[in-house]
């Protein structure tokens, strides 16, 4: 911990901090390899950051000052700029040291593309879709239960290309099942968007609203006699209003608000959100954040979470006021287009909800403190199981697994990933395209991918997982390749442990022992982990050599199109994945991405089809 507190670069960070002008802005901590650590923002640029300088600092804090070496800003024009930048900037380059919503990546969002002829319904992770209309964030088994009932009710299309159908055939079986009003087969543009914009309204929770328009449709179809519309319309209106009728009340004076409960533990934080529509709670979401204090969690979730796409209601309960609560409200306020109030209700009905927004908090993090320790406790016993059975000295706790991926020695890969107590580690994921020799065969590219692994070791790498040693290699192999792999290993100095697991009777092969290899039972939790982890493995470098063959094919096809040079063919490659989509994307959509004439983007599909086919 002496290191941690280390105070001998405070003189330099002192004297930066007295550069620093007295305005608005954003000031960013930086480490001394120039890596963002941390992003705030100021009334003051110069009085906030001197404040890092005093030596009662929060624990957190204190390790992230140990670690900076510099300081850079970015004026503003005011504190409201300030913070809309910061917020930027936190998501942009999510530094350690900032608090946000944890794994954002699985929340998952429904989107619908309001600006177009006939909207359609996705699921994004990470919604960038202009003109669209953004709900959520949900849990993806929220997300599924959600979308399948909504389009029970609102037959909303879900093809890329509507008008077209998927895969170009139509009708397919969503219109069959009632799921889908089919725009491939001509449904009338003005009903299809009348039916779309009540499915937002349902999103939105102004059911009433809807039984209303829904009623008024229903009546002029029968004058008009056309009974099956009047009949769906009808089935739409009972499961609504039997909605309704489950539902009750909970507030009378907070008609449409959304309520925010905070609990904490000594290691993490978490937020409940109550979504109250028309004076009935109709969704609750859950998020995590590290822990921090209640007053910078509530405002860090305001300015993230409600500057991401979700609906902002005109009130905002919650259980204290943070310190910059004028500034957000100002900000929630200018993206929702309309006054939004921020407060934290002292008496009445809306402390009652504040109070239930919390007990839900709680009950929350009790939760999945409960299922953390449980999986946690089954991690070590796995990685206790693993230790044993391959009589290491110490639990393999970072295991890294690696495969090739050729074909006939073309687009060569190697891909590494990262399993950390017994669980994927995504961000430790890497890829390598083979730079020697094509010929080489699959132990001359091992080589070559841990050679260039193995030099990132016990460095100062940026790339922090590079930078650490692991407890395990697996390889994809038997004794061979892996006494191949356990030279290099011994070439470079390093002393990691090793295992080779053979595909064909899944047997594991220690480096320097000829003799029989180590068999797990097939139902073992160690063998399932190995095998898990080389499955991986294999996916990954499966995944990036397909890229690789996808962009030579469609380039190849590129290349002989009149009018299509080395600009316009990168512009291509980045706007198709493959050469399938290219082949099926609407003339539009070429002309659009690569600026070419529309008889030229005609040539490009013609040529696409053919290297497909084979022609």
């Amino acid at each position: 911990m002496g290191a941690l507190r280390s105070r001998e670069h405070i003189p330099e960070l002192r004297r930066q901090i007295r550069l620093l002008p007295k305005k608005p802005g954003c000031y960013i901590f930086k480490s001394g390899a120039g890596d963002i650590l941390y992003v705030g923002k100021a009334k003051v640029l110069r009085n906030r950051a001197t404040s890092y300088l005093a030596k009662d600092l929060q624990e957190r804090t204190a390790i992230m000052i140990s670690e900076a070496r510099s300081i850079d800003f970015i004026v503003t024009e005011n504190e409201l700029e300030a913070l809309m930048l910061e917020n930027n900037l936190i998501k942009k380059n999510r530094p350690p040291y900032n608090i946000f919503m944890r794994d954002d990546k699985s929340y998952p969002y429904v989107v619908i593309t309001v600006a177009d002829k006939y909207p359609r319904l996705s699921v994004m992770r990470r919604p960038r879709i202009k003109g669209a209309k953004i709900y959520g964030p949900y849990t993806a088994k929220a997300t599924r239960q959600t979308v399948d009932f909504l389009r029970g009710i609102f037959p909303i299309c879900t093809c890329r290309t509507p008008e077209k159908g998927r895969n170009g055939r139509c009708p397919c079986l969503d219109y069959h099942i009632g799921k889908c009003m089919a725009p491939c087969l001509g449904a009338d543009p003005d009903e299809y968007r009348e039916m779309v914009t009540e499915l937002c309204m349902f999103l939105e929770g102004k059911r009433g609203e809807i039984l209303k328009r829904l009623d008024k449709q229903m009546k002029a179809a029968s004058e008009e006699m056309r009974f099956e519309r009047a009949a769906a319309l009808r089935d739409r209106i009972k499961i609504i209003r039997g909605m309704l009728e489950d539902q009750k009340a909970v507030s009378v004076s907070a008609r449409d608000a959304d309520v925010v409960g905070f609990a904490s533990t000594a290691t993490s934080s978490v937020i409940q959100l109550l979504n109250i529509r028309e004076g009935l709670i109709i969704d609750s979401k859950f998020f995590g954040f590290p822990y921090a204090s209640e007053e910078e969690v509530i405002g860090s979730f305001l300015s993230q979470y409600y500057t991401s796409g979700p609906p902002i209601p005109p009130d905002l309960l919650l259980p204290q006021l943070p310190g910059e609560h004028e500034v957000i409200a100002e900000l929630l306020s200018k993206t929702k287009g309309a006054k939004v109030r921020l407060s934290a209700p002292m008496r009445g009905e809306k402390k009652k909800l504040v109070a239930m927004a919390i007990e839900n908090a709680e009950h929350s993090i009790e939760k999945e403190m409960s299922l953390e320790t449980k999986s946690i406790e089954q991690s070590a016993r796995l990685i206790e199981e693993l230790r044993q059975a391959l009589s290491l000295e110490s639990a393999p706790r970072r295991i890294e697994c690696y495969d090739i991926s050729t074909t006939g020695g073309r687009n060569s890969v190697g891909s590494l990933i990262l399993f950390v107590d017994g669980r994927p580690e995504k961000a430790g994921y890497r890829k390598f395209r083979i730079r020697l020799d094509d010929g080489l065969d699959d132990v001359g590219m091992m080589k070559e991918v841990l050679t260039r692994r193995l030099k990132h070791l016990n460095t100062d790498s940026k790339d922090r997982h590079f930078a650490q040693t692991p407890d395990l290699i697996v390889v994809d192999g038997g004794i061979g390749q892996t006494n191949a792999v356990a030279s290099i290993l011994d070439k470079a100095g390093h002393s990691i442990p090793l295992v080779g697991l053979a595909k064909r009777l899944e047997e594991l092969y220690l480096p320097g022992k000829s003799k029989e290899p180590i068999r797990l039972q097939a139902d073992s939790a160690p063998l399932r982990l190995l095998q898990q982890m080389r499955d991986e493995a294999h996916r990954f470098a499966i995944s990036y050599h397909r890229s690789l063959r996808s962009q030579e094919m469609t380039r190849s096809a590129l290349d002989s199109v009149p009018g299509v040079g080395a600009t316009r063919r990168r512009r291509l490659l980045a706007a198709f994945a493959s050469l399938e989509e290219l082949a099926a994307a609407p003339e539009e959509q070429i002309v659009k991405a690569a600026g070419v004439p529309r008889t030229t983007a005609r040539e490009i599909k013609r040529r696409a089809g053919e290297e497909l086919s084979g022609g």
